[in-house]
């Protein structure tokens, strides 16, 4: 991402945000345009969307990789998804794009043996 802001900022006329749904993402989306279409203040939250998976994680816990390796069974790919935030024994938080939320909300049923539940949620839930 640094190699491509640094290019960027040569560029006339174009400007880019780079959002990951918050300021310590390590996987973040650029969103590309004129630079005098867009204000670097505001937050591209239409470009992301955050689901929480809820489950009761107490007696079999999960870790990141678990979440992980369950949101891709459903078929997307890694580049998709942004960043993956445990939340202990009540499940996970994960940034994704947001044409992706039926997908997952369709077919992510169980991470390890507990069965979950997926909801969107709005990026200012965000823990």
């Amino acid at each position: 991402m640094a190699d491509c802001t640094r290019a960027l900022s040569r560029v006339a006329d174009v400007s880019f945000v780079e959002w990951g749904g918050y300021p310590q993402a390590e996987r973040k989306r650029l969103a590309l345009c004129r630079a005098e279409t867009v204000s670097l203040d505001e937050t591209p939250d239409e470009y992301l969307a955050l689901l929480s998976i809820e489950g009761n994680f107490m007696f079999d816990p999960a870790a990141h990789g678990d979440f992980m390796g369950a949101i891709l069974n459903t078929g997307i790919e890694r580049h998709t998804l942004g960043d993956i935030l445990v939340q202990g024994e009540t499940g996970a938080q994960v940034i994704t794009k947001p044409e992706l939320v039926p997908h997952l909300q369709a077919t992510l049923i169980t991470v390890r043996s507990v069965p979950v539940t997926v909801h969107h949620v709005p990026l200012s839930d965000l823990k």
